[in-house]
C-alpha cells in the first residue's frame, strides 16, 4: 500500500512540475502569432492603430509577417503567412518599388520584405519583387554614387530617404 501511494504521489509531482523554458517559450510563440493572426486585415497586411508612420502597412508588414515565418506553423499561421507574403510582394508590384510617402519606412519595408521574399518558398513566386526589393535598399546605401566621401562617418551605411 505505500508503495502505491508513493507511486502516487510522484505522480502527481511529475505532473504539476514547472513547464520548462522552452514550452514556455513555444506557448509564448503560439500565443504572440495567434495575436498576431487577429490583427491582419483582409487585405493581408498590418497597420498600427497607435502609430501614424506605420498606418501605411507598408511599413509594419514585412516584420510581422517574417514574425510568422518564425512561428510554430500551426492553426491559422500558415494562411496569414502567406497572406502577408503575398501583401509583402506588393512592396514591388511587377518590380516597381513603392516609395515614399506611400511607404514611410522605406529601408526597413524593404530589408524585411527583401529577407521575406527571399526566404525558400518565396522567391520562386516573386523573383522580380525580390530583386527589386534587393535593389532599393543598395539603393539606400551612402556610398559614392549618392555623394558620400569615405571620410563621411556615415560612408557605407544606410539612409532612411533617397533623396
Amino acid at each position: 500500500m505505500r508503495v502505491v501511494i508513493a507511486l502516487s504521489c510522484a505522480a502527481f509531482a511529475c505532473s504539476s512540475a514547472e513547464p520548462t523554458q522552452v514550452e514556455r517559450i513555444d506557448v509564448a510563440m503560439r500565443r504572440g502569432s495567434e495575436f498576431l493572426v487577429t490583427r491582419q486585415q483582409p487585405d493581408g497586411g498590418w497597420y498600427s492603430r497607435t502609430y501614424s508612420a506605420l498606418r501605411d502597412g507598408w511599413s509594419e508588414s514585412p516584420l510581422v509577417t517574417l514574425a510568422l515565418r518564425m512561428s510554430p506553423q500551426e492553426g491559422s499561421v500558415p494562411a496569414a503567412y502567406r497572406r502577408g507574403v503575398a501583401f509583402v510582394a506588393g512592396l514591388a508590384p511587377h518590380g516597381v518599388v513603392r516609395r515614399a510617402p506611400e511607404v514611410s519606412y522605406p529601408l526597413h519595408a524593404y530589408a524585411i520584405g527583401a529577407l521575406v521574399l527571399g526566404a525558400p518558398d518565396n522567391k520562386p513566386r516573386y523573383p522580380r519583387e525580390h530583386a527589386a526589393l534587393v535593389t532599393a535598399v543598395r539603393d539606400l546605401q551612402l556610398d559614392a554614387a549618392h555623394g558620400w566621401t569615405e571620410s563621411d562617418v556615415s560612408f557605407g551605411g544606410w539612409g532612411y530617404a533617397f533623396d
